[in-house]
């Protein structure tokens, strides 16, 4: 399927939506085949970062921002209000590594790796509410220092992060408060990468939980990818097409069609440019301007450390994918990359 890429008018609403909010905006660069703005400050623009950004938002276009400072604790912004510090209970409050940030089962989640070498999470309740962050494993020599990374698949949360063996591990919570906690297991398929692996839901419907998407960088500093279904089983490890090479691991988002029908992975290269992706799950292919190539987002933006992919619901019946990153100066910027109209809530629900 070939996808039209003209403003529509939905684009144009958006793009008055944002600049409603704060958010400085020029018309959309139609550039790489793709829907894709020009970058933007991302309010209240007085936030810095040492890591990549986490943002979320939820169906409504209620926005959640979370960064990492220099003293490993994090801080937060909601829908373009101040920068504030979320609230330090010692090593679990803090982390070396960037956090995660989803919208899951009516809420805001937080993920990350604490320093303690646990994987923690916390629900944010809007304004500036915060529960103590719950610990997901004991295993304190079980994972490498590198982010999780999130994903909701039906009514669990899937956690992904990255084992000292290089490894990579699924931990799975239900919808209850996380009353339930799978253990970390095994991604089946024996992948291995020193990074975060990036994941989110594909082809889910409100009567199917879908499929996970699963993208790394292997040791060449090329990238692979993965599709696992509800019961577990993998396709096996796939190169992603194209030459873009890099050390640090990719983002994933998917969206269209109500369904998550395309997945857009993003990196960004040994000279901090950022590049992306993009898998059509119906058909099974990748695309990139009408080519298997990786593309470039235009704009002259730098960025040291992982983009972040997540769904953008700025302007209601559209359906997003938006890009995160920090810039070189520790400020945070984003640009919508692709724009669908009408999509159903679920498919925002669960990606990210």
């Amino acid at each position: 399927m070939t996808k039209s890429f003209q403003p529509s008018r939905a684009a144009i609403a958006r793009l008055a939506a944002l600049a409603f909010i704060g958010l400085t905006v020029t018309a959309p660069a139609y550039a790489n085949g793709i829907d894709e703005t020009a970058w933007a400050a991302i309010p209240p623009g007085d936030a810095t970062t040492v890591d990549t950004p986490a943002v979320a938002e939820s169906p409504d276009g209620s926005r959640l921002v979370v960064t990492r400072n220099a003293d490993l604790t994090m801080s937060f912004s909601f829908n373009g209000g101040a920068t504030k510090p979320i609230p330090t209970t010692g090593i679990t409050a803090t982390t070396q590594t960037a956090p995660r940030a989803i919208f899951f089962n009516g809420q805001f989640v937080l993920a990350h790796h604490g320093t303690d070498g646990r994987v923690y999470t916390s629900i944010f309740t809007p304004p500036s509410s915060f529960t103590p962050w719950l610990a997901l494993s004991d295993k304190l020599s079980k994972f490498t220092n590198v982010s999780p990374s999130l994903a909701v698949l039906g009514n669990l949360l899937v956690i992904i992060i990255t084992g000292q063996d290089n490894h990579i591990f699924e931990i799975s919570l239900d919808g209850s408060n996380f009353a339930g906690v799978t253990p970390a297991s095994e991604v089946p398929g024996n992948g291995l990468t020193t990074s975060s692996t990036a994941v989110t839901t594909i082809l889910n419907t409100p009567s199917s939980p879908g499929e996970l998407f699963l993208a790394l960088i292997d040791a060449s500093g090329h990238f692979r990818y993965t599709i696992q279904s509800a019961n577990g089983s993998t396709t096996g490890w796939a190169p992603i097409p194209g030459s873009v090479t890099s050390s640090i691991g990719p983002a994933a988002v998917a969206y269209g069609e109500g369904r998550n029908r395309w997945a857009d992975v993003a990196t960004a290269d040994t000279k901090n440019k950022v590049h992306w992706q993009e898998y059509d799950a119906v058909n099974g292919t990748w695309r990139s301007n009408g080519t298997a190539a990786w593309g470039t987002a235009t704009g002259n933006m730098l960025t040291p450390s992982t983009p972040d992919l997540f769904h953008d619901a700025t302007v209601a019946g559209t359906d997003n994918a938006a890009l995160a990153i920090e810039s070189t100066a520790g400020k945070l910027f984003l640009k919508i990359l692709n724009e669908s109209a009408a999509p159903s809530s679920a498919a925002i629900l669960t990606s990210h």
